[in-house]
């Protein structure tokens, strides 16, 4: 979706030649990922300052939504099929299952977790009108089981095969060949790479599809990821951009 945007320190007149490209990003995955959640928040900060004057993205995280505690978590947060596009992680938990009274399949079954709900409603909304689209990473780190709790190292390795059931059924056939892609990572540096790399395609992609020409802006020193400094020269750069090029020509 294009929404007009407001730029005061770009030459006067040139407001209404800008125009974005709205994207909304959902980061879905239970609780045991929040650096990723984090990392991916920043990530999108980042590429929101690389491609400023092109796109609006919107990430939605539900931990930095209003929460009122007269409901559910899940009834509360945004559907997911309201999203461009659908960020899925997954470590050692699927999550905590959903209440079968108010989230449950035609077949009357429930879902394990928030997460399987939200994949199976992305999926839902790919198949039937191609959004949002769906990229999911799965983080391969060892995970610490209690020693001393019996219980606790019983509940942790159910978990677990909670989450290889999950892969299973989404991301592999049953003679063992992938069904679907999704991504492995060990460390969060490494997902950060990762999430960079194919936020920033994904971004370039609808740019195309939606006839907007990519104008990704870049200086010798400065690369990606701009902080500090960096960052202040990006802004100046992409400033100097839209004075130069959407600066009113006289008329004659």
């Amino acid at each position: 979706m294009l929404a007009p945007i407001r730029r005061d320190k770009i030459a006067p007149g040139a407001l209404e030649c800008i125009e974005l490209l709205r994207l909304r990003i959902f980061v879905s995955s239970p609780g045991d990922v929040g650096a990723e959640r984090a990392v991916a928040l920043a990530v999108a900060e980042r590429l929101q300052l690389e491609f400023r004057g092109q796109v609006e993205l919107e990430t939605y995280l539900w931990e930095r939504s209003l929460l009122r505690s007269t409901d559910t978590f899940q009834a509360q947060i945004l559907d997911i099929q309201q999203a461009d596009l659908a960020l899925f992680i997954l470590w050692a938990r699927v999550g905590t299952p959903l209440p079968l009274d108010q989230f449950s399949r035609p077949d009357g079954t429930g879902y394990a977790s928030g997460t399987e709900y939200e994949y199976e409603r992305a999926l839902h909304g790919f198949e039937a009108r191609q959004s949002p689209e769906i990229f999911c990473y799965l983080k391969t780190a060892e995970v610490r089981l209690s020693m001393k709790d019996r219980e606790q190292r019983a509940q942790q390795v159910a978990e677990l095969d909670a989450v290889s059931q999950f892969v299973d059924k989404w991301f592999r056939n049953p003679d063992g060949t992938f069904r679907s892609a999704f991504y492995n990572f060990e460390k969060t540096p490494q997902f950060e790479e990762l999430i960079e790399v194919h936020l920033r395609e994904w971004i370039r992609d609808r740019l195309k599809a939606a006839d907007v020409e990519v104008e990704l802006l870049t200086f010798p020193d400065a690369g990606h990821g701009f902080k500090g400094a960096e960052a202040q020269k990006a802004e100046e750069t992409m400033l100097k951009f839209f004075d130069q090029h959407l600066k009113p020509h006289p008329k004659g």
